[in-house]
């Protein structure tokens, strides 16, 4: 089944943020283990698995293993005839590990076309919430634990709305487990946003080394995505998340 990519809670008084109340607040604590076949997996053909499921069969090989990828979650980049775009499918089963070229994920087959999916070292943008208008001041406060295969190809993680990035971290190496926290300022006007330093190796820290400074629109409805930077066949999973924004 397609689960779409969005925020699993959120709350705050009169649906609003700011000095008089609490606020706003998206979070959520089911992970969500997210990976990328190899760019040799295209050419795909679309059938039934005999069981009533979605078989993807590629002209190249997925490059996945079973350890890493049964479980995981292939994503939609755009929607094409039966796929919905920004979700997700688990992976069910793999012909073969590495040379293999089929991927059995758990969706009712139903004649769809090729899906258009996130493929090789590529960047998905999980959306964790959607921010309405906010005022010249305000504040976006975020925080997630995603856990990475630990090897040294690097990965990264960015806070976006969704074109631009307003925090970043990356070469993200030799490591298994990751806090990612981060504190996003309005700058006098909702047009224009400064977060941490660039490279900065996580936990709030200064702005004043090679701030990462964004000019995005903040005057209407603006998805907040988590990014990941992903390594072709290396699985991330999102842990658990919250973002706070205060409506200043």
């Amino acid at each position: 089944m397609a689960i779409e990519i969005t925020n699993v809670g959120i709350k705050g008084p009169k649906g609003d943020t700011g000095p008089s109340g609490a606020p706003l607040q998206s979070y959520s604590g089911v992970p969500v283990k997210l990976i990328t076949p190899a760019t040799t997996f295209t050419g795909i053909t679309v059938s039934d698995n005999g069981a009533g499921k979605v078989l993807l069969t590629g002209a190249g090989p997925h490059g996945l293993t079973a350890a890493d990828a049964i479980g995981a979650n292939i994503f939609i980049v755009t929607a094409s005839a039966g796929w919905v775009g920004l979700a997700i499918h688990k992976i069910i089963s793999l012909d073969a590990d590495g040379t293999g070229n089929k991927i059995g994920i758990d969706l009712a087959f139903a004649s769809q076309a090729a899906p258009i999916m996130a493929l090789g070292n590529i960047v998905i943008n999980y959306i964790l919430a959607t921010i309405a208008p906010l005022g010249p001041n305000s504040i976006i406060k975020a925080d997630a634990l995603v856990s990475l295969k630990n090897s040294a190809n690097p990965k990264s993680l960015s806070y976006r709305t969704l074109a631009l990035k307003m925090s970043e971290v990356n070469n993200l190496i030799n490591m298994s487990s990751y806090r990612y926290q981060a504190r996003i300022h309005m700058r006098g006007t909702n047009q224009s946003q400064i977060g941490l330093a660039d490279n900065m190796a996580g936990g709030f820290g200064p702005s004043t080394t090679n701030p990462v400074v964004s000019a995005f629109d903040f005057s209407v409805n603006r998805n907040f995505a988590l990014a990941l930077g992903m390594y072709s066949c290396e699985p991330m999973t999102i842990e658990s998340y919250l973002v706070e924004v205060y409506n200043l």
